[in-house]
Order: C-alpha cells, then sequence, then structure tokens
C-alpha cells in the first residue's frame, strides 16, 4: 500500500535534475513554514498593536484625568458659591485645568489621527463644558443639571477611549483586573464622589433640603458600590501581580470608602460640623491618587508587556533570519556536496565504463554517498584484482593453448603417418591371407594327388619293381617336403607369436604407436618365406608327381618293394593333411590378424580425426584466449 502511495511521486522524481529536486522540497518546507511564521507574525504585530492601542488609550485617560477632576472642583465651587462659600481662585484654576486638559486630549486627537474617536465625544464635552461653565443659578439642582453634560460627556469619552483601545479586552490578568480597578471602577467612583462631596456640603449647610439629602443617600451608595467593586478588583490585580501592587497605593480607597459611608449616614442624619466638603476633597484626593497611580503602573505594565512583545518578535525574526540562514548554509551545502559525490560517482562509473581502474582514491565523506563512493571504490579494487587474475589467467591459457595446439599439431601428424603405416600393413596381412588361403588350396590339391598316386600304386603293382628307384627319389623328395613343412611349422609357430605381439602393439597403437612397424616387417619376412616354401612344395609336389609318373611304368620292376613306397605314400598323404590343417589354422589366425589389423587401421584413423579436432579446438581456444587477452588489456589498471 506504501509502495503503490508512494511509486507516483518516485516516478516524478526520477524525471527531474537534483535542482528541481531541492527546489520542491525547500518550497515543500518553507511554503508552510512561512504561512505559520506569517500567522505568527500577523499575531504578533497584532498585539503590538494592541498595546500600543492601549498605550494610547491609557495615555487620554492620563490626560482626561485632570478634567475630571477639575470638573468636578468647579461643580463643587458653584455649588459652594450658593452657599457663599466659593473659592474664586480655585474654580477659576480649575476652569484652566479643564481647558488645558481638553486641548491635551485635542492634541493627543491630532497626534494619533483621531485614532480612538474621541474627536466626537471631545467636541460635545468642550460645548458641555462651555455651557456650564456660563450657567448660573442658585439651585443645587439645576447646577447639578448643567454639569450633568460635562459628566456625560466624560463617560462618552472615557467609554470610547476603553472601546477603541481595547483596555476593556485586556488579555494579562493584572493587567485587565488593573485597568477595571482603575479606568472603570476607579472613574465610575470618582463620578460619583464628585456630587456626593457637593450634595453632602449642600446637606450639612441646609439639613432640611429633603431632595439633597436623597441625592446624598443616591451618590453614596453608589460611591460606596463603586468603591467595594474596586476593592475587589484590586485585589484579583493583587492576587495576579503582588510585585505591581506593591508600587501602587490603594490607602485612598479605604479613605473613600469611608468617606461614601459616612455621608450615607449624614444623609439620614445631617451632622453640622463644616468639614463634609473637606473629607469629600480628601475622599477624591485618594481616589484621583489611585487612578494618577494605577494609571502610572498599567502604562508601566502596558510598556513592558509592549517592550516583551518586541523584543520576542525581534528574537523570533532574528532567529528566523539566523535559522534560514543556517538552513540555506546547510541545504547550499549539502547539495553541492551532493553534487559532487554523484559527480564523483559519474565519473568513477565512466572510467569503470571506459576500463579505466587506476581511480583509487578513498571517499572524502562518511555519509551515505561517501559509503556509495567507498563501495564502489572497493568493488573497483575487487574488480582490479580480478583483471589481474583474468590478464594472467588468459595470458596462461594463451600460452598453454598455444602449446596444445603445437603438440596436437605433432600428435596429428605421428597419427597419421602411424595410419598410413597401419593401413599398409593391414593391406600386406590381407596379402598374406591370400597367399596362404592360396597355400592351403595347393596342399589340399596335393593331398589329393598323393590319394591319386596310391591307388596307382596299387594298381601298378607289376610295375613296381620298376618303379623302386623313382621311389627312391620320391622318398628324397619326401624328406625335403618333410623339412620344409618344419619349416612351414616354425613360421606358423613365429607368425602366431608375432601375431600376438601384433595384438599388444595394436592395443599401444593409442600412444603413439611406437614398435608396430618392426613386427609388421617380421609379419612380412615371414610371409614372404612361406610364400617361398609354399612355391617349393608345389615344385617338389610337381616333382613328385613326375616321379611316381616315371615310376609307375616300372611298377612292375618294383613290386619287391611295393609295400613299403604304399607305406611311405601313405604317410606322405599323411603328412600332406596334417601340412593341409596346419594351413587351415594359419589361415583363421592370419584371417584374425587382418581383422585386428583392419580395427587398428579404423581406430588409427579415428584416433587422427579426434586428434585433428583437438587440434583445431586448441587452435580456437587459442583465438579465445587471445580476443580474452586483448579484451582485459582494454581495462588500465595500477601495477
Amino acid at each position: 500500500m506504501l509502495s503503490s502511495f508512494l511509486l507516483p511521486g518516485e516516478r516524478a522524481m526520477q524525471r527531474v535534475r537534483m535542482p528541481v529536486k531541492f527546489a520542491l522540497v525547500c518550497a515543500a518546507f518553507l511554503i508552510p513554514l512561512g504561512l505559520l511564521f506569517w500567522f505568527y507574525l500577523d499575531r504578533a504585530l497584532a498585539d503590538i498593536n494592541t498595546t500600543d492601542h492601549e498605550a494610547a488609550g491609557s495615555a487620554y485617560l492620563s490626560a482626561a484625568l485632570p478634567v475630571v477632576t477639575a470638573v468636578q472642583e468647579h461643580r463643587g465651587q458653584a455649588l459652594l458659591g450658593l452657599l457663599g462659600k466659593r473659592d474664586n481662585a480655585s474654580a477659576d484654576a480649575a476652569a484652566r485645568t479643564i481647558d488645558q486638559g481638553l486641548a491635551s486630549l485635542a492634541a493627543l486627537i491630532e497626534k494619533d489621527g483621531n485614532a480612538m474617536g474621541a474627536r466626537a465625544p471631545l467636541d460635545a464635552l468642550r460645548n458641555s463644558w462651555n455651557a456650564a461653565r456660563a450657567a448660573t443659578t442658585n439651585d443645587p439642582s439645576l447646577i447639578t443639571a448643567a454639569y450633568a453634560p460635562v459628566r456625560t460627556g466624560i463617560g462618552q469619552l472615557l467609554d470610547t477611549v476603553n472601546e477603541k483601545s481595547t483596555i476593556a479586552l485586556d488579555p494579562d490578568a493584572d493587567s485587565y483586573f488593573l485597568s477595571q480597578s482603575v479606568f472603570v471602577r476607579g472613574w465610575a467612583a470618582l463620578n460619583a464622589l464628585g456630587p456626593l462631596r457637593g450634595y453632602a456640603a449642600w446637606t450639612e449647610h441646609s439639613p432640611d433640603d429633603v431632595t439633597a439629602r436623597a441625592r446624598t443617600a443616591q451618590f453614596g451608595a453608589v460611591a460606596r458600590a463603586e468603591l467595594e467593586a474596586l476593592k475587589s478588583q484590586y485585589a484579583q490585580y493583587t492576587a495576579a501581580n503582588p510585585a505591581s501592587a506593591a508600587r501602587l497605593d490603594a490607602s485612598g480607597l479605604d479613605l473613600a470608602l469611608d468617606y461614601a459611608t459616612r455621608m450615607i449616614e449624614h444623609a439620614q442624619h445631617p451632622q453640622p460640623g463644616n468639614t463634609v466638603y473637606a473629607d469629600g476633597n480628601r475622599a477624591i484626593d485618594g481616589v484621583v491618587s489611585f487612578i494618577t497611580g494605577g494609571t502610572a503602573e498599567f502604562g508601566r505594565l502596558i510598556q513592558a508587556r509592549q517592550n516583551s512583545k518586541v523584543e520576542g518578535l525581534t528574537a523570533v525574526i532574528l532567529l528566523v533570519a539566523v535559522s534560514l540562514l543556517v538552513a540555506a548554509y546547510t541545504l547550499t551545502t549539502f547539495y553541492r556536496s551532493s553534487v559532487r559525490g554523484f559527480d564523483a560517482i559519474s565519473t568513477r562509473v565512466g572510467r569503470l565504463g571506459e576500463g579505466d581502474l587506476t581511480e583509487t582514491f578513498p571517499a572524502r565523506g562518511t555519509d551515505e554517498i561517501g559509503s556509495t563512493i567507498e563501495a564502489l571504490r572497493e568493488r573497483v579494487m575487487s574488480l582490479r584484482q580480478i583483471i589481474h587474475g583474468v590478464r594472467d589467467a588468459a595470458d596462461s591459457i594463451s600460452t598453454a593453448s598455444e602449446e596444445i595446439a603445437s603438440g596436437n599439431q605433432d600428435l596429428a601428424q605421428r597419427g597419421s603417418r602411424l595410419a598410413a603405416t597401419v593401413q599398409e600393413t593391414a593391406a600386406s596381412m590381407a596379402a598374406l591371407n591370400e597367399t596362404v588361403a592360396r597355400s592351403q588350396q595347393n596342399a589340399r590339391h596335393a593331398s589329393e594327388l598323393a590319394g591319386s598316386a596310391i591307388g596307382t600304386v596299387e594298381r601298378s603293382g607289376a610295375v613296381v619293381g620298376k618303379a623302386v628307384e623313382t621311389m627312391g627319389r620320391i622318398t628324397g623328395s619326401s624328406k625335403k617336403i618333410g623339412e620344409i613343412i618344419q619349416v612351414i611349422d616354425g613360421i606358423a609357430f613365429q607368425t602366431n607369436i608375432l601375431a600376438l605381439n601384433a595384438a599388444v602393439e595394436a592395443a599401444r597403437a593409442g600412444e603413439q604407436g611406437r614398435g608396430f612397424a618392426v613386427v609388421a616387417s617380421e609379419v612380412r619376412s615371414l610371409a614372404q618365406r612361406c610364400a617361398t616354401a609354399a612355391r617349393e612344395i608345389s615344385a617338389l609336389i610337381a616333382e613328385s608327381i613326375d616321379t611316381i609318373e616315371t615310376g609307375a611304368r616300372y611298377v612292375n620292376e618294383t613290386g619287391r618293394t611295393m609295400n613299403d613306397v604304399t607305406s611311405a605314400v601313405r604317410s606322405v598323404a599323411t603328412l600332406i593333411g596334417e601340412i593341409e590343417q596346419v594351413t587351415e589354422g594359419q589361415v583363421c589366425e592370419i584371417r584374425q590378424m587382418a581383422d585386428a589389423m583392419q580395427a587398428i587401421d579404423q581406430s588409427t584413423q579415428q584416433d587422427a580425426a579426434l586428434v585433428e579436432q583437438t587440434a583445431a579446438a586448441a587452435s580456437s581456444l587459442k583465438d579465445r584466449a587471445s580476443e580474452l587477452a586483448d579484451s582485459v588489456r582494454a581495462f588500465r589498471v595500477a601495477p
């Protein structure tokens, strides 16, 4: 399954060059990594931008704080004016502070291009302030109503800044709870403490004013609730970041909470003493001090977070840049080393294809390519040893082939001569066989003539006497015939021995057939002697016939010796019969010898043919050995 899945990719990679492969691999890794880095960068920049917005919002809130306190002071002085206790210097200072604060807010709007969307709320606040400053009345509720749009404008401005600056959505627990404590609950408590201070002072001056007492109780309850919520969130902030909380003075919150609680009781049971307004100033100053310190601490937290974000982003960018440089360097070196390794392999394989086996330098690296080059080098060295061995073997085979070819050529020549000699010997044996056969026929004919002579002697009893002398000569001839027969018998015996020797030599003919020529010569000599003896026998037999014919005429004269002649003739007939039998044995033996010589001749001819085939094979082997040696010499190897 996995092989089938990877097969298309493997085939595609087999069709492209190495740069394209590296480009595809780099793209496959860089595209997702680039997207991840882009997302991280976008998120980091968004966090930094959010932090910048929170810092800008904090600057707006810091600039708005003097406006809030100055508006409360200006409104308080307006209420005190109804009591005849107005401090014009404080009122004028508060007005200047308000104008300066509004100018500072306008400058911030111009600086950031109204990024916080505070231009419209600021314009509305300025208009409300101008209207409140110009209003004159002797009714404290009307004074509160005149300054209510200013307080509402400040609230709208603060809400807009909180929304645009995302302070209310701060992601860190410490800065979130701090912002909620300072910019939400703190501002709400401050907005409640201002009217509370005025109404409490009016209630102190006019304890029978039910409306003032109700407003005092109302703003006191609001202030106390906001201050309690503020302290609750401040406790969460302290738990989230004790070190930061230790730098913030929150003692004024307790003073303000105590003031709000007392003013609720004051609304129910007004107490004279002319200290309510001053106590309210101290409570407001405590909250303002907390808001001021909290705003500064919030700015430090935001700045620390921004520095951390910027440093983290810078570190990541540097890390990515260094990683890319290292990756580029590593990839470049890997590509170059791979290409050089493949070039080295290609070069060595090319030289190997050309038969150059002199390249035996070891690989420079130990990686997979280096291992491949080293394995190729080892195979080349092994092949070089094999080529050395094959070259030596080819030379040895070539030399041995030449020697075998030369020896086979000499053996073929000797075999040819031996075959010719054996063929001549076979022809001689055939001629001898014919001669002995004729001698056998002559002996048989002589035996027949001897029988006829016996009959003639018996019938010629009358002239036996006259044939005595002739019979004497016949007796002498018979003695010679006996001697000749003995010679023939000796020849037959020697011929038998020579036939055995010829058989032995024929068995050895495969070992160059030496000695057979001598045996053949002796066989020819014996054959000649047998032929001479046969001729002598023929002549003697003819002479005996003549003598017998002469003796027949004198048979009557040789009567006294007829019986002896008859016995002698019978003896001659017996001897001739024995000669015939011996001659028949010689004929059989010579025929067997001729058959053996023919078999030897055939074997010799086959041996000669095999020797010629061996010589041809040796010559072909020599040619192949020469071709092998030439092929091996095509390889260049180090000595």
